[in-house]
């Protein structure tokens, strides 16, 4: 398992995300296509572009440089960019920790949006 060094300020935030759906896949791994609205779209084609093989920020034309999208301090994925992304709309394959259910959940959860504050359980509750 290769360790993922992630900055603390992320570039994209999930605030202006339109929606997020899990996608049929061929591969054990559950795929959730997220789209963002305009102004993430164009700052996610900025981003992708800036870091591709040879990009501004990867002048390396052999070095890739890979995207982490990270939910509640957790890494979920982990994407090589391999292309700029214009039109807003990616890909996600969710690996290792994840079953169709637990990527239903998530793209629910990604949905939602940020909540304004973090939750803390102060009592909980059984019924029958």
């Amino acid at each position: 398992c290769r360790p993922w060094f992630v900055n603390r300020r992320p570039k994209l935030t999930g605030r202006r995300l339109k929606n997020a759906e899990v996608l049929g896949s061929d591969s054990a791994d559950p795929i959730i296509r997220i789209t963002f609205d305009g102004t993430d779209s164009k700052k996610l084609a900025h981003l992708t572009a800036n870091y591709l093989p040879g990009g501004a920020r990867n002048p390396s034309p052999a070095s890739s440089r890979h995207m982490a999208a990270v939910v509640d301090g957790e890494i979920c994925s982990v994407q090589e960019i391999r292309a700029d992304i214009p039109e807003g709309q990616m890909d996600l394959a969710v690996s290792g920790h994840c079953d169709d259910v637990g990527a239903r959940s998530l793209a629910v959860l990604l949905r939602c949006g940020p909540l304004p504050m973090p939750l803390r359980t102060v009592e909980k509750r059984e019924t029958e």
